[in-house]
């Protein structure tokens, strides 16, 4: 593509955007905020009360599980979430545990909750387009804040290291400059303002040793302040291998969306097995564009978890691959793997590779490439089949 033609495309999306914009701007100013808002504020809150403050995504996943299973049923909770639209911080959602009630509002009109407030716990900003402002916000309210490391953003805006399919070091983390909020920004600006927030915060949650390992890398003057708290696993279900199939057949699990997760990882490895003399089974989501057709690779779509020892044992599934080449910081799927009993590689990353690494049944892939992913399988398969040795 010429310059000329790369700089057209570029122009014309930012018009795109930028016109999507004003339009959302001027449905809200019309409808909702005029409207809706400021009718139902009057009560919202029981001016009685103090609240604590939950701060999450929209997004779903397992944080906003994790969120919903910690505060179901606990009273007097304000969520505060950022919805997905054209102009993300435009407004916010607040919901009223008590009552059920939710409204939306601009970060302006935030203030107006202030002297309801007790305490704060920040699971999730990751989808928040302006931390300049919503966290000396946090701060300037002086009650106490904690904070979950369910990602690290805190430590860059690609909150899993990865930028254009590529796992970040460190070095590279420190010298990137990306696109943000419409404007860019360096390591160094984004830094400060974690750095500044986290001098007010009084406890953080890591839910892995890794986890509390790479925020130490980065903020080291706040190491004392956090506690490792490894998540319940008491919601798995189900049962656990008594004998491991015989015959060499890969399994992949979970929702592989993207290149964190190792979209790109899956798509390379399936070509490279096309044909092979060895099944795959892929259960899960996996990108449509990552998928290769061979009579050897079968797509068998979600899964229940409950039903994860018999999915395996009905598969023949002798090894799992376990593709993200991010560093997860907890990693259900790998500890619902282990529970049930079948051996797991993965790649030597966060929580994954801490949990693989003490597993009998667990092997390290040591580099990308798909003799390696492939090797490590076998080993993992072959620890299976002598019973760790």
């Amino acid at each position: 593509m010429n310059k000329q033609k790369l700089f057209n495309n570029q122009f014309f999306l930012f018009i795109y955007r930028f016109c999507k914009v004003i339009f959302y701007r001027l449905i809200y100013d019309t409808f909702i905020y005029k409207l809706i808002y400021k009718h139902s504020f009057k009560d919202f809150l029981n001016p009685s009360e103090k609240y604590k403050l939950v701060v999450c995504h929209n997004g779903g996943g397992g944080t906003v599980s994790y969120m919903k299973n910690k505060y179901e049923n606990v009273p007097h909770i304000i969520y505060l979430k950022n919805p997905v639209s054209a102009d993300k911080d435009y407004l916010y959602s607040i919901e009223n545990s008590d009552t059920g009630n939710k409204i939306y509002i601009k970060p302006k009109q935030l203030k107006r909750i202030e002297q309801y407030i007790k305490e704060i716990h920040v699971i999730a900003v990751e989808s928040y387009m302006n931390l300049e402002f919503i966290l000396p916000w946090f701060v300037s309210l002086n009650v106490p804040v904690n904070y979950d490391i369910h990602d690290y953003h805190c430590v860059w805006y690609e909150t899993h290291f990865v930028h254009n399919g590529k796992y970040l070091s460190e070095e590279e983390l420190r010298k990137s400059v990306l696109n943000y909020a419409f404007r860019k920004i360096t390591f160094e600006q984004w830094y400060k303002n974690w750095f500044d927030f986290f001098a007010h915060v009084q406890t953080i949650t890591a839910f892995s040793q890794s986890s509390k390992d790479i925020f130490n890398k980065f903020y080291p003057e706040y190491i004392d302040k956090v506690t490792v708290v490894p998540h319940s696993l008491d919601y798995i279900k189900s049962g656990t291998l008594t004998k491991l199939p015989e015959k060499f057949t890969i399994g992949i699990f979970g929702m592989i969306r993207g290149a964190d997760k190792g979209c790109n990882v899956v798509h390379s490895f399936l070509e490279y097995s096309k044909n092979k003399d060895y099944q795959i089974y892929i259960n899960g989501e996996l990108s449509k564009e990552c998928k290769v057709i061979s009579e050897n690779i079968h797509y068998m779509g979600r899964y229940d978890v409950e039903r994860l020892d018999k999915l395996i044992e009905e598969q023949g599934i002798s090894t799992v691959l376990f593709p993200s080449i991010c560093p997860e910081t907890f990693s259900y799927t790998v500890s619902e793997l282990i529970h049930v009993g079948v051996p797991i590689a993965c790649f030597n990353l966060g929580a994954q590779a801490e949990k693989v690494s003490q597993y009998k049944y667990g092997q390290i892939i040591q580099n990308d490439s798909n003799e390696e992913i492939l090797a490590a399988l076998k080993a993992a398969y072959e620890k299976g089949q002598n019973n760790g040795k």
